[in-house]
């Protein structure tokens, strides 16, 4: 006989196994979805309780390598604190062990309830670690780099995942100011070289579109930054129409804790100001040009630490050369990547002082000499180190203000 689901009042019906399992949720307690367990709430508490720190938000798990490499003496982790691993979701706490319970109610035409514990399985262990602790999936390494109190998290690629970071670094934590690292492409190989560093001055959100229909149209959107026509694009430099039409660069709109529902529309957003000049102390730091001891296995030229003036990211991986000169030409862009701008605009957001390095690993899609794509591989985590590490060295006490740019 077939049985058919049907709708009943789970209060008439319950058997035994339910009650059991509401007396275990009555027994252990579990934090909601919202809450941030006790254990992190605190280590956040004593991180904080030192006072304040420079934060540093690299982009991906290679560069977050690259600057906790261990025996390296750039970063050392706080040995007097505690740390705690956990991530907010719904679970049962017992004996510093989670286990997250999935039931399952079925409901037959015979009226009996069957009930499932159909999946128990480790969801998290809350560990203990040296200088570590764990905020709503983001990992934050809490030590210091030279004489200077730091945090270090990793973001992820994207500006979403920066965005983000960004936030909860400087909504939990006491930082001060806030430096960012990670590769880039060369939107300008006559200025950038594969192994350069670059420090731009100003980023740009280079991936917010106002795309034309066919034929064109007079709808009020910012017309003047730059706009990508289509037709001009074409093999053989014959330009004729094309579906695709154009497409306008706009602006961003930041928002602000004295208006927070008053958004300001920007396009370029400014590093610090002091920590733009405290990055030109570090422009002789020397990066090595060759691998290892090797006298012959080098990059094309020697690579150095640039300030520049204008970075562009989107959520764009550039491998194209006739875009990256559109950015060149009419942006003057001379540094892609997929996060800075996003971290630049959370910072002016906050009020924090922001400045970003980003190491040039290729041209976008533009050709090279030799074999410098392959060689940066193995030497942009030592320029990393260097650069870095210099620019650490050379930061001002936390004590006195940094002005901020933003402020202004």
């Amino acid at each position: 006989m077939a049985f058919h689901r049907r709708s009943i009042n789970i209060v008439t019906v319950i058997p035994s196994a339910l009650l059991l399992f509401v007396m275990l949720l009555m027994a252990f307690p579990f934090p909601s979805r919202a809450d941030i367990p006790k254990e992190v709430a605190q280590q956040i508490k004593s991180i904080n309780a030192k006072g304040e720190y420079y934060g540093l938000i690299v982009s991906g798990q290679d560069e977050l390598h690259a600057v906790l490499a261990e025996g390296r003496g750039m970063f050392q982790p706080d040995q007097e604190l505690p740390s705690v691993d956990a991530s907010g979701t719904v679970y049962i706490t017992h004996n510093l062990q989670s286990r997250l319970i999935s039931v399952t109610f079925e409901i037959t035409s015979d009226w009996f309830l069957h009930f499932k514990l159909h999946q128990i399985r480790i969801f998290m262990s809350v560990k203990y670690s040296v200088g570590v602790c764990t905020v709503t999936a983001r990992r934050f390494h809490v030590g210091r780099m030279g004489k200077h109190r730091a945090i270090v998290v990793m973001c992820g690629s994207g500006m979403v995942n920066a965005a983000q970071t960004t936030q909860l670094l400087v909504s939990f934590f006491r930082v001060r100011a806030v430096l960012h690292y990670g590769r880039a492409a060369s939107a300008n190989p006559d200025k950038l070289s594969i192994g350069d560093v670059a420090i731009p001055r100003q980023f740009a959100h280079a991936g917010i579109f106002y795309w034309e229909k066919y034929g064109g149209d007079d709808e009020s959107y910012d017309r003047n930054l730059a706009n990508l026509t289509f037709s001009k694009y074409n093999v053989g430099g014959k330009e004729v129409a094309n579906k695709l039409q154009s497409v306008y660069f706009q602006p961003e709109v930041i928002y602000s804790a004295e208006k927070p529902e008053v958004g300001k529309e920007r396009f370029w957003i400014d590093v610090d100001n002091d920590l733009y000049s405290t990055a030109q102390k570090i422009e002789n730091v020397e990066l090595n040009q060759c691998v290892g001891k090797s006298q012959s296995v080098c990059l094309e030229q020697q690579p150095k630490v640039k300030r520049v003036e204008r970075g562009g990211s989107a959520n764009i991986y550039v491998n194209n050369e006739a875009y990256r000169d559109f950015l060149r030409n009419h942006l003057n862009i001379n540094s892609i990547d997929t996060e800075s701008a996003a971290i630049a605009m959370a910072c002016q957001s906050e009020r924090r002082p922001f400045v970003a390095l980003r190491s040039i690993t290729n041209y976008a899609g533009g050709s090279y000499e030799g074999n410098d794509v392959e060689l940066v591989v193995k030497l942009w985590p030592e320029h990393a180190r260097s650069a870095v590490g210099e620019m650490f060295i050379q930061l001002p006490s936390l004590n006195p203000k940094i002005r901020s740019v933003t402020d202004a």
